[in-house]
Order: structure tokens, then sequence, then C-alpha cells
């Protein structure tokens, strides 16, 4: 469970890991899952803070408007963990599944009803 610190919700690493915990050892390696924790603990206090990981993020939603040639307020928003964790779910699962297991009208296309009725179909973990 995730320690709190004054208002700030912190993650230990035991807790990351348990984001990966599906992932074999090999995927986990490869996917550099510890390096990531570093790189979200950025105070190197062995927790990420609910601040660090909504900076992270924002930093990350920024690069991708640049990326596209937009910049929209919404970016400005502050991100609550609970809503970070579900991104993190959402992700892990996605990632786990083929094209055609997302393309769930099969009309060759991934469009956001298809994600919607694919996590409702799989769940969460």
């Amino acid at each position: 469970a995730s320690v709190a610190k004054g208002n700030h919700k912190l993650i230990p690493l035991s807790l990351y890991f348990n984001f990966h915990s599906e992932l074999t050892e090999e995927e986990q390696t490869s996917m550099n899952i510890v390096k990531m924790f570093g790189v979200l603990d950025n105070v190197n206090n062995g927790y990420i803070s609910s601040r660090e990981l909504a900076t992270f993020f924002k930093q990350v939603r920024k690069v991708d408007a640049l990326k596209w040639g937009w910049y929209d307020s919404v970016l400005d928003r502050e991100l609550t963990l609970a809503f970070l964790l579900e991104l993190f779910e959402v992700s892990f699962i996605v990632s786990r599944a083929t094209f055609v297991q997302l393309d769930v009208d099969k009309d060759g296309e991934i469009s956001i009803y298809d994600l919607i009725t694919f996590l409702k179909e799989k769940g969460g973990r």
C-alpha cells in the first residue's frame, strides 16, 4: 500500500514492482523497470510521490502535445494519483494485448470504442 507523507502519498518500490508482477523477469529487465523507478523518484528517497508522478506525466503530455503540434489548457490540470494509477493499469493491460485482440469490431482500426469494449471484457488485474 502507498504511504502518506504530509499531503502527498508515496509509492514504495515494492508497490511499483507489484504493478509489473505479471511480467516475466526477462520482460521486467528489458523494460528497465528499476531504472524507470529511479527516473520517477527524482529526490532519491526510495519512494515515488504523487507530485513526482504528476510532474513526470505532465512533462510527457507536453512533449506529446509539441510532437503533434498542439497545446491545450487541459495539459495544465493536476493529475491525481488515483488517475495516474488507473492510467498505469490501462497501459499495462493494453500493452499486453495484440492488435487483433484490441480491434474488437474488426474494422482494421483501434478506436476508443474498441478500447472501452476490450477493457470492459478484460477487466483489471
